[in-house]
């Protein structure tokens, strides 16, 4: 990405876990259910957790819960219409995601209009670093920030230096003792290129024996050495130094910032895109005979694929992780959008790519966040693990033990909350 690291390092990324049901049997019906890629989040997102004697309210939607229960019991009676249906399902997600975003469908076609006529996203993106950079010059002349006069002559080029004597009259008007400040050391400069202490000396030697004019010599001496002195104060080539110093400082502070920024934005994608690449991938690999590294293997080429498809995203996460107005919670919103966009296509070739066959997953939930799964034995090693029935969540493994990583993939990880023991799920 041009010199720039990219905030998701698909390369680096640790490999998702491969989970294993070798010696389930499964019908194409089954496939097609495990291996239909829902709108997860937004049904998610949709669907309250509602119980059965919950009844709809006049005039309400069912909950999404109550639809799915009657799509299922419908399709047992009409299994023949299943994949109609499982495409109803599917649309009446989508369609509750977009009225939670857009009230009416005007609203909707608006939005997308001024997107389009802002260039799309990549137009969005670019507007917003040009407000960035705007607000940074505006910033810069408040402050009087002399580096604000970089972007003026980068910019202006030769009419940056044109522009100078009317800037001069104007900043004469608005100010004329910080214009006489301003002004005092290239003045002085000017005399001395011109040999003005040269002169003076030689006036001293001839007036020396004439009181009169001595006077008058003595009173230009003692106005050039005050316009010396003052000029040495103001000199702003003396300070450059200091300056320089500051605004290193400053854009050190501003780079531990941004990287701070940018880790925990990867924390809460890549745990996403780990069970992005589960709910996409397990249907193909959980009963595929091909030993773990070969497996492992075909996870990582899936996060390069996503890597690739994500490319262009990257670099708008990128600048709106720049951004002075950046929002955490906005950034990861939108890469994990993109991630939930691009996943069908990047399965897709990787399942090409590999000649990969649907097979029935194995479909044991994970921990939640904080919860320990149930112990049934002593676990005290990565050799010794306890079996328990479910994966544990990503928040609840000690990912800073040494191979956590190489661990992980072969289903063994240990705790890092609650009994801290080694557990195996597989």
């Amino acid at each position: 990405m041009d010199g720039e690291s990219a905030v998701l390092d698909f390369s680096t990324m640790e490999t998702p876990a491969i989970e294993s049901t070798a010696g389930e049997e499964t019908s194409v019906q089954q496939t097609q259910e495990t291996n239909r890629q829902e709108t997860s989040q937004e049904t998610q997102r949709q669907e309250t957790q509602q119980t059965e004697e919950q009844k709809v309210e006049a005039g309400k939607p069912a909950p999404l819960k109550a639809i799915r229960d009657a799509v299922k019991a419908f399709e047992a009676a009409n299994p023949e219409l299943g994949k109609h249906l499982k495409t109803l399902l599917d649309n009446e997600g989508r369609i509750r995601a977009y009225q939670e975003t857009y009230p009416d469908v005007e609203t909707a076609r608006t939005v997308k209009a001024a997107i389009d006529a802002l260039g799309g996203m990549d137009g969005v993106t670019e507007l917003s670093a040009l407000k960035d950079h705007v607000d940074d010059i505006n910033a810069k002349w408040d402050a009087g920030d002399p580096a604000a006069l970089e972007t003026l002559f980068e910019d202006g080029g030769e009419g940056a230096v044109k522009i100078l004597p009317h800037y001069m009259n104007r900043a004469e008007k608005a100010n004329p003792q910080a214009f006489g400040e301003a002004v005092r050391p290239h003045l002085v400069r000017s005399l001395q290129a011109s040999n003005f202490e040269g002169v003076l000396s030689a006036l001293m030697k001839e007036t020396a024996d004439k009181p009169a004019a001595k006077d008058i010599v003595d009173s230009i001496v003692g106005w050039y050495n005050d316009q010396k002195r003052l000029s040495e104060k103001s000199n702003l080539d003396a300070l450059a130094p200091e300056r320089e110093k500051l605004d290193k400082q400053r854009g050190e502070l501003s780079q531990k910032e941004y990287k701070l920024f940018e880790s925990e934005v990867g924390r809460e994608v890549t745990p996403h895109i780990h069970k992005t690449f589960s709910d996409n991938m397990k249907s193909y690999l959980a009963n595929d005979t091909r030993p773990l590294a070969a497996k492992q293997d075909i996870a990582r080429a899936w996060l390069s694929e996503m890597g690739k498809a994500m490319e262009k995203d990257q670099k708008q996460i990128t600048q709106m992780l720049k951004s002075k107005s950046r929002n955490k919670d906005g950034i990861v919103n939108f890469a994990k959008t993109r991630v939930n966009a691009v996943a069908k296509q990047v399965t897709d070739e990787i399942v090409k790519r590999y000649g990969l066959k649907p097979g029935k997953a194995a479909t044991q939930p994970a921990a939640k966040p904080g919860e320990e799964p149930p112990l049934t034995g002593n676990g005290s090693s990565p050799k010794t693990p306890i079996r328990v029935k479910d994966r544990p969540s990503d928040d609840n493994i000690d990912w800073d033990v040494p191979d956590a990583q190489l661990f992980f993939v072969s289903g063994v990880a240990k705790l890092k909350t609650g009994s801290k023991q080694w557990v195996k799920w597989r």
